[in-house]
């Protein structure tokens, strides 16, 4: 978990690179101890630390492994977690459908283990993709419940992504 920790923190100060090798290197320890459920979180992280590098095959490969751990595992929130990342991987790509399954799905399981913070973020993707094709009448329900959600448990960042895709709909609306 502390490699973990401290990979998050490289990753976020921009050392990418560090944070790759203290992620394998906790992915080599968790596989010798035979901890599933810490390799699920390393994968990932990876998979993570790979989108962010614009390497989404690679990040895909990531979280689609640790789909099947989480899956195996019976951990629903982190498979609901990972499904949402596939959906942002698919949503870069352009492949709205799948984008739209895979959040949709995520949602569901979200939902299902009443994880707020996991259930706003995928109102907000599912909105946004929602925009993004010219639905803003579909979009907008979803930003109003990310909002509330949002706003209920105090995540100032969501709040913050959540208000700006309004503002997008909006516009797009001509309700300016």
């Amino acid at each position: 978990q502390l490699l973990i920790a401290a990979a998050s923190r490289l990753a976020e100060g921009g050392h990418l690179g560090d944070a790759r090798e203290g992620l394998t290197r906790a992915q080599s320890l968790a596989i010798e101890l035979g901890d599933r459920s810490l390799q699920c979180l390393i994968l990932n992280n990876l998979g993570n630390l790979s989108h962010h590098r614009g390497r989404n095959d690679e990040a895909r490969g990531f979280y689609e492994a640790a789909l099947g751990l989480a899956r195996a595992l019976g951990d629903h929130r982190l498979e609901g977690g990972l499904l949402g990342n596939l959906g942002g991987i698919e949503y870069d790509h352009g492949r709205f459908d799948e984008a739209q399954r895979h959040y949709e799905s995520a949602l569901a399981l979200a939902r299902e283990v009443g994880d707020r913070i996991w259930e706003g973020n995928s109102r907000s993707n599912l909105g946004l993709l929602h925009h993004e094709q010219g639905r803003t009448a579909q979009a907008r329900p979803q930003f109003e419940a990310a909002l509330t959600i949002a706003r209920e448990i105090g995540h100032v960042r969501l709040e913050g992504t959540v208000l700006c895709n309004l503002g997008l709909v909006f516009e797009a609306q001509g309700d300016l």
